[in-house]
């Protein structure tokens, strides 16, 4: 815990019990957590988040035991757009749904203009100011249906949801820190 009015940190280490540190200025650099929505259908088969090493050798997993060959990506991010260039190249039919105006929400909008456009020439279904907020099955076992926010469905037979990182800033929060709109320590 940080003691902010004492300019302390209380810490437990494992072998050595709990102390006391004091500082004079302290850095919190406590990263990032991924982001896991509140979205019914996250634990169906097929339906692969991307936040760790493992996630990533479920769906290799996936794509080579199941062959699928379509796949709906959530989130136009980053890790979304590399998703959709991989599954593109390995022949399968890919659509990303980004809730925002553009791909890449958190560069220039001209930028994220011209990555759709790139996407859509390698033939990736772009769909923006577009929110999932279910998964179902959808006709046969291996079939899924994204559904928007206005009860719009896409199918495919791979559902990724990638929508990124949050800050950690609990224990700054909790030290009394300022955060901004994001959770993010100003």
């Amino acid at each position: 815990a940080v003691d902010a009015g004492a300019k302390t940190v209380h810490v437990r280490g494992r072998e050595d019990g709990s102390k006391v540190l004091r500082y004079d200025r302290l850095i919190v650099a406590t990263g990032a957590v991924p982001v896991r929505p509140d979205l019914p259908g996250l634990g169906l088969p097929g339906v692969h988040l991307l936040h760790t090493m493992e996630d990533s050798f479920a769906v290799q997993q996936w794509l080579s035991e199941r062959s699928p060959r379509s796949a709906v990506i959530i989130g136009g991010g980053y890790i979304g757009l590399e998703m959709a260039d991989a599954l593109t190249h390995r022949g399968l039919k890919v659509t990303v749904i980004e809730r925002t105006a553009t791909v890449l929400p958190t560069v220039d909008p001209d930028l994220g203009r011209v990555l759709e456009e790139e996407l859509r020439q390698r033939g990736v279904e772009v769909m923006t100011d577009r929110s999932a907020t279910n998964i179902e099955r959808s006709g046969d076992a291996h079939c899924l249906s994204v559904i928007d926010q206005q009860g719009r469905k896409v199918t495919a037979d791979l559902v990724l949801v990638a929508l990124g990182v949050r800050p950690a800033s609990e224990l700054a929060a909790a030290a009394g820190a300022e955060l901004g709109v994001r959770k993010a320590i100003r």
